[in-house]
């Protein structure tokens, strides 16, 4: 076995789930509900039926409701069409057909790269520099402004 360079840790479960959309998860809970329901159908249709009509009424619940941070406020768009701004706290949404998109209202801070320059009389300079944003209207963030960071 040769030697290997270091090795970096396997990723956490946090990390992994924080890059799945949230249409991922309903529609995986929705199919885990139909099978499920199919599996107690083929058992007993009153019991199959109570259970699907159970179980697709949860994730449907689960799907339309939206928990907004304290910091955070939350671009609501329907069929991809913008229909308002989520203020904090705990919102009824239409499930599955929505998409909510978080703005972080605190003030964030971006690193510039440090950079070297001349001046007039030939003496060199580095300049390094810290851009402090914070996002004051965060419907024009998300409709007027393509990467606002």
């Amino acid at each position: 076995m040769g030697t290997q360079g270091p090795q970096s840790d396997p990723p956490d479960l946090g990390d992994l789930t924080g890059q799945v959309p949230d249409s991922v998860w309903q529609y995986t809970a929705l199919a885990f509900a139909l099978v499920v329901g199919f599996a107690a159908l083929s058992q007993s249709l009153t019991l199959g039926v109570g259970v699907l009509a159970i179980l697709v009424a949860l994730v449907t619940l689960a799907s339309a409701v939206e928990i907004v941070d304290a910091y955070d406020k939350e671009a609501l768009t329907v069929f991809g069409e913008y229909r308002t701004l989520l203020e904090p706290g705990v919102h009824l949404i239409p499930p599955f057909v929505s998409r909510t998109y978080a703005f972080d209202m605190r003030t964030q801070t971006l690193d510039v790269p440090r950079q070297e320059a001349i001046t007039r009389d030939n003496s060199p300079v580095t300049a390094d520099a810290v851009v402090y944003i914070k996002v004051m209207d965060a419907k024009k963030a998300f409709l007027e402004v393509d990467d606002y960071k």
